[in-house]
């Protein structure tokens, strides 16, 4: 059980705070076989494809997310929130508005001035 609690001090850790813990790829390197035997294998197969999105399906399952949690901006955070790789800024393609996970592809939509209502 405490195999279990380690990963879900990384996924907790790396939803809030991602720069404080190694990216999603080298500790899932690390720690893929612990997974394996720590989880049912619906949860390691979520956490297999969709790395720290499948991490963060996993804590609002268990009630320490809430469901409609929006993690922050990679931009803010450093972090895909997606795959949990660092997040490389492009200048050139933030000014585009096309900016993207060099890793897992995902589009990041940047709305530039005050919020909107």
């Amino acid at each position: 059980m405490e195999d279990r609690e380690a990963c879900l001090i990384y996924f907790r850790q790396a939803i809030a705070e991602p720069l404080s813990v190694q990216p999603w790829s080298e500790w899932w390197a690390e720690n893929d076989e612990l997974v394996a035997q720590s989880f049912p294998l619906v949860d390691y197969v979520r956490l297999k494809h969709r790395k720290l999105w499948g991490a963060q399906q996993i804590l609002q399952i268990s009630g320490e997310l809430p469901p409609d949690f929006a993690p922050r901006s990679p931009l803010i955070s450093g972090s895909c929130c997606r795959c949990g790789e660092r997040f490389v800024n492009q200048p050139e393609a933030e000014a585009s508005g096309d900016v993207r996970c060099s890793a897992c592809g995902i589009k990041y939509l940047f709305v530039y001035g005050p919020e909107q209502e």
